[in-house]
């Protein structure tokens, strides 16, 4: 619990941030943490004006230095993991996380940023596995799965990716869950299955470029690519990443637009 001097304190230094007063905001920011060097508060103003001058190193260095000595401050870890993660150093974010005990009682923003850190760290096996315990533990937890899916996509594991979306709502709907089981579906073969699904979607929905780009890899399976040119298009628009590129190709060859084709390559390069 904080006393009023340090409550006053916290208010001066919100004051002069937002007034852009850095020097005078680390000040204040260095006198609370000579009385209370542990007050999360000012730990994260230290972290913030460290960053914006370009010594986030030298805050880091300090905020490790209390935690040798706080090694439980689960709190002070996530907000370094955090800033850390900013700065892209993924490798220093797993290492202030990893002494964390990842059980039900933990706290809850652990979850998706250790699975960002591993991810951020090219470290996949790891960062699926974080997912697959995650969901173990709170198995309602739909951003666990979400974080499997993104990465069973990513290694093309569409039938195991289906399997994981289906057994998350057989015990809990969910829009997104649904609409990446129809995608699923439709990668691993199940035609049939990705249109049930999309045919239970409400209508209003239907217009989304997720839902486009499903309905285009459903015709392509069809063999009816050529009606798809529009689905495609919109999917590719709103995500243009290389799955979608080779989904509005192929739409575009199946109709014999060639030129548009080759169009839409060379810009994708």
């Amino acid at each position: 619990k904080l006393d009023s001097g340090t409550s006053v304190d916290l208010a001066k230094i919100r004051l002069d941030l937002r007034q852009e007063k850095y020097d005078d905001a680390l000040e204040k920011t260095e006198a609370v943490l000579a009385k209370e060097p542990s007050n999360l508060n000012a730990v994260a103003s230290l972290i913030a004006l460290k960053q914006k001058s370009g010594q986030f190193d030298e805050a880091a260095s300090r905020v490790n230095a209390l935690l040798a000595k706080e090694p439980e401050n689960d709190n002070m870890r996530i907000l370094l993991a955090r800033a850390s993660l900013s700065f892209n150093k993924s490798q220093e974010a797993l290492e202030v996380l990893k002494p964390i005990e990842a059980d039900r009682a933990v706290l809850p923003a652990y979850w998706p940023l250790m699975g960002v850190a591993w991810l951020r760290n090219n470290e996949t096996a790891e960062a699926l596995n974080h997912y697959k315990r995650w969901a173990n533990l709170f198995p309602n937890q739909q951003n666990a799965v979400i974080g499997q899916l993104v990465i069973l996509d990513t290694e093309r594991k569409y039938q195991e990716g289906s399997q994981v979306a289906t057994d998350f709502l057989a015990k809990k709907d969910s829009l997104e869950v649904r609409l990446m089981q129809s995608y699923f579906y439709v990668l691993s073969g199940n035609v049939e299955g990705a249109k049930r699904v999309l045919r239970n979607v409400d209508e209003k929905y239907q217009a989304l470029p997720f839902i486009k780009g499903v309905k285009a890899r459903i015709a392509i399976a069809e063999n009816r690519g050529a009606e798809a040119v529009e689905d495609a298009m919109v999917a590719y628009d709103a995500s243009k990443n290389s799955a979608n590129l080779l989904v509005l190709v192929k739409t575009l060859e199946d109709s014999r637009d060639m030129d548009a084709a080759y169009t839409v390559i060379k810009n994708h390069v």
